[in-house]
């Protein structure tokens, strides 16, 4: 005798109503009236039927699996991720759904995060077998959208005791956002494969970063896992970012990444496809030590530029320290400096910032040089005293090199603890000067949570030439999440913009009271002045700084006359820790 569930819910022979053998099936579905059902007697099988109600258009469906040991459905893909065209027309994902054995039947429910209803999934239940997948269509609809990345996911759910999952879905309409390309990942020393926990990593393919480049950023002594945007994923992790190019973006392997991991790229408007990289566990002995540190600089002179690292173990703990001068943080076409301590000698990175230059041991002769920079060296040395080393480098520049430059500083010690590149100074180097020009900001280094900044500025036509002057002060020439201002000369009102950088704030005359401000930092009508003789404009500002926008910054400032006809460029004057 076969064992059947009937409309009437009793476990017996054949009736006259439609019904679902259980026998040796995990599940099955039958339509019945409301309310006329209950789970009573067993299979043959002897297990208890578990049983329950689903409103599946004009009617309801009495799901039922036989409990025991439970079942798991898995999907594949376990994820969607699909570019949409805007306006253009709903587009469906095939996923299949499988039973880990025998069969269960399971339920789809659509949900988003955003957007309202744009996620659907057809059909919205069935049957999915170990050997019979259930194939079934995500569709995602862009109808009455603006662009931009939407979340959701489909939950299956199969009955008691089984547990459900979730299929994430992302929809990236209009611009379909990073691309990871088939290169992949390959690490910093060219390696392609496993990589470790802490490795370098460098990802390749389109839309990935800023249209700018722009280097790494460092809150706190923690190097920051977003530039400009810009993020790299392993699993849900973002790892701590390098650098970012609109085709590139270098990142380190973050701390217990294992595995087969999917890592995807992130730019301000959606994520990439994941791709696979297999990260395999640290070699013993390779985990970080304390962290070293890029404690000061100093200049000395006109060419003799001090460079003052620091370990809490002793100098001698020191492995490599790096020294890089440039507008921003970017190895090429700059002044890029490697200094290793056991062997006491000094590299230069050659000006496509792909190789190191034959090394220079610092016994007093020699040189080295590249396009932006010498060092000789005779007038060179080294001295460690305790916790710290001080690098007195003998540099000259070259004469395409003119401008105000970013000092950066890194060390690394014996263990592979590394301090990331700390801003720590700026540096005029000689060339034309045009007109207007930025002459100066005081004072060129410095820390606190607030500080009165002078600013001057020359223009050969007289200070009365000027239009407007600018000072940007964030980890990199960005407007976006800084404190950037703007001093209008013929007015004498100084405007902020607003945090994303697409605004301005009501105009603060530095004549009256008040404030004006964004979320970065905030400037004081008392105690901000500005006075022009000749063809001099000095601009004091008191500005205080919000303990979100703690780190060390850059202090950028750029000045164009009345006719908008010339303009100094931006340039780099002082380094700031805000705190």
């Amino acid at each position: 005798m076969r064992t059947y569930l009937n409309s009437a819910s009793q476990v017996g022979r054949t009736t006259r109503s439609a019904g679902v053998p259980l026998g040796s099936a995990l599940g099955g579905l039958l339509r019945i009236l409301p309310n006329q059902w209950r789970c009573s007697g067993r299979s043959r099988a002897r297990k208890q039927a578990v049983c329950s109600l689903r409103i599946c258009g004009a009617g309801i469906w009495l799901c039922c699996a036989l409990s025991g040991s439970a079942q798991t459905v898995s999907a594949s893909p376990a994820q969607v991720s699909q570019a949409v065209q805007s306006g253009g027309p709903a587009v469906p994902v095939n996923v299949s759904l499988t039973a880990s054995s025998g069969a269960v039947a399971v339920t789809l429910s659509p949900a988003t995060d955003s957007g309202g209803n744009w996620l659907s999934v057809t059909p919205g239940n069935g049957i999915a077998g170990s050997g019979t997948p259930l194939g079934i269509s995500v569709v995602m609809d862009p109808s009455g959208l603006p662009d931009g990345t939407y979340t959701g996911d489909v939950t299956v759910s199969p009955p008691a005791p089984s547990p459900s999952i979730q299929v994430p879905v992302v929809m990236l309409l209009g611009n379909p956002g990073p691309q990871l390309s088939s290169i992949g990942p390959v690490n910093g020393a060219s390696f392609q494969g496993a990589v470790s926990p802490g490795d370098l990593v460098t990802f390749q393919g389109s839309a990935i970063g800023p249209k700018l480049p722009y280097g790494i950023q460092i809150q706190d002594g923690a190097v920051q896992p977003k530039i400009a945007g810009t993020r790299i994923w392993f699993g849900n992790t973002p790892a701590p970012l390098i650098y970012a190019y609109p085709n590139e973006a270098a990142a380190v392997v973050p701390a217990g990444a294992t595995g087969t991991v999917e890592i995807r790229a992130e730019n301000m408007v959606a994520r990439s496809l994941p791709m696979n990289l297999v990260v395999q566990p640290a070699a013993p002995g390779s985990a970080p030590s304390a962290p070293v540190s890029a404690s000061a600089i100093a200049t000395a002179g006109d060419s003799t530029f001090n460079f003052t690292f620091a370990d809490p173990r002793g100098w001698q703990d020191l492995d490599v320290v790096n020294i890089l001068i440039n507008n921003f943080l970017d190895g090429r076409s700059s002044c890029y400096l490697a200094y290793s301590r056991p062997l006491n000698v000094l590299y230069l990175v050659n000006d496509a910032g792909t190789a190191l230059l034959p090394g220079l041991p610092l016994n007093g002769s020699g040189s080295v040089f590249n396009s932006q920079c010498m060092v000789a060296g005779a007038g060179s040395s080294t001295v460690g005293l305790g916790a710290s080393l001080t690098l007195s480098l003998n540099m000259s520049f070259g004469a395409g090199f003119a401008g105000n430059k970013v000092i950066y500083l890194a060390a690394r010690d014996l263990s592979g603890g590394n301090s990331g590149w700390q801003a720590l100074g700026t540096r005029s180097m000689p060339g034309a000067v045009t007109f207007p020009s930025v002459a100066a900001v005081s004072p060129v280094r410095g820390a606190g949570s607030s500080q009165a900044f002078t600013f001057t500025f020359s223009d050969s036509k007289g200070y009365q030439d000027f239009g407007i002057l600018d000072i940007l002060i964030n980890n990199f020439l960005d407007g976006r999440q800084a404190c950037y201002l703007a001093y209008s000369q013929p007015s004498n009102v100084l405007y902020v913009v607003n945090d994303s950088g697409s605004g301005l704030s009501p105009g603060l005359n530095l004549t009256g009271s008040g404030t004006a401000g964004n979320s970065q930092c905030t400037v004081s009508a008392a105690g901000s002045s500005a006075a022009g003789s000749g063809t001099t404009l000095i601009l004091t500002l008191n500005i205080a700084f919000t303990p979100a926008f703690a780190g060390n910054r850059v202090v950028y400032a750029a000045a164009r006359d009345a006719a908008d006809a010339n303009n100094s460029g931006w340039q780099s004057m002082a380094a700031w820790t805000s705190r």
